[in-house]
């Protein structure tokens, strides 16, 4: 796992950079997506989930080796992505991690496939299961299952 003192530890020649660190879980997202993560990352820690939490600073190519090194010693990972369906990383990153470690477990939040309504963002988070409550609700679910 990284080596979090407080700040990002950035890996991997700025590749990727790890937010905080914990055994339970790894959440990987990037760009704005790392607000809305980091807070379900305290809320999962308030109900005793501690999650390492893990930035991609590049997409292209993505920095597999670097994750599995900063990744919490539980071997599931969730997604988090502001794309629709099947327009994101998750499938490529998952197939490329449980290549190299096959016990990984990949699960991923996206918008969906559905077309993306208007609205304020906060609003538009929550109703797309993008928000903190919503993150660490869905952790909560691929964690007992």
């Amino acid at each position: 796992g990284c080596n979090w003192h407080g700040g990002p530890e950035v890996a991997g020649a700025g590749a990727l950079a790890c937010h905080r660190m914990g055994r339970d879980v790894t959440l990987i997202t990037y760009g704005t997506m790392i607000e809305q993560v980091m807070a379900a990352a305290d809320v999962l820690a308030q109900q005793g989930i501690e999650a390492t939490v893990l930035r991609l600073l590049t997409v292209s190519p993505l920095p597999v080796h670097h994750t599995l090194t900063m990744m919490s010693e539980n071997p599931h990972v969730v997604i988090v992505e502001e794309v629709a369906g099947g327009c994101g990383i998750r499938e490529e990153l998952a197939w490329k991690l449980q290549h190299l470690k096959p016990d990984v477990r990949a699960d991923g939040i996206d918008l969906g496939n559905a077309y993306i309504t208007h609205g304020d963002m906060n609003s538009l988070y929550k109703h797309y299961g993008l928000d903190a409550a919503s993150i660490a609700a869905y952790v909560q679910e691929v964690l007992r299952s």
